[in-house]
């Protein structure tokens, strides 16, 4: 395996839930294996019964990447399986990677040293620029502009903006006093939600 020296222990748990993801998905499998930390993390997808070829891509990647691991299910709904995800992982911190998404090579690993280096702060997120066309590279875009929740500074009044947007990492230990994402009031803003929580339970960002 290419990947045989990696760590057991992984420090991120990189979390994914996808259906029917064949247009993103060979594209988002390139860009997390790039990450330049991408050996001390674990990659986690779970499939919400697609009817593609999506496992055989994935099982191809595990087969050079010990560190994916592959969960299918029948669940459809997106929340059940991201807190599905956050019950297997095993990292001391979480980030969300959505499949149609491309993180710079250094994302992950720039997030986990600002978490490292800001112990009072339990959730970092990264600028985020939009692009209409898919598949894109992080390097090779036409995004045409900057998320709105990129241009604000962190503060409880700023939270109406849902701040951490699709690039957030935070520290795992933070779901034992918030417990997990809403599974049954918030289909489309668990994250909000659960964002909104950790502030209000005294969370700086």
């Amino acid at each position: 395996m290419e990947n045989t020296r990696r760590s057991s222990n992984p420090k991120i748990s990189i979390i994914s839930t996808f259906h029917d993801g064949n247009t993103f998905l060979l594209g988002f499998l390139k860009n997390m294996v790039e990450q330049t930390i991408f050996k001390d993390c674990e990659l986690i997808l779970v499939d919400a019964d697609s009817q593609g070829n999506e496992k055989d891509l994935i099982v191809s990647y595990q087969e050079k990447y010990s560190n994916i691991k592959y969960i299918r299910t029948q669940m459809l709904k997106p929340t059940p399986c991201l807190n599905r995800a956050i019950k297997e992982a095993t990292g001391q911190y979480l980030t969300l990677a959505l499949i149609d998404d491309r993180k710079s090579k250094t994302c992950i690993e720039e997030l986990y040293t600002v978490l490292q280096q800001s112990p009072l702060v339990d959730l970092v997120y990264g600028d985020v620029s939009l692009s209409f066309v898919s598949n894109e590279t992080f390097d090779q875009n036409t995004h045409q502009k900057k998320f709105e929740h990129s241009q604000l500074p962190f503060s409880r009044e700023n939270m109406v903006k849902c701040l951490p947007g699709p690039m957030p990492m935070w520290r795992k230990i933070i779901h034992d006093k918030c417990g997990f994402f809403d599974e049954d009031g918030c289909d489309f803003a668990d994250d909000w939600e659960m964002w909104l929580g950790m502030v209000h339970a005294g969370s700086s960002f």
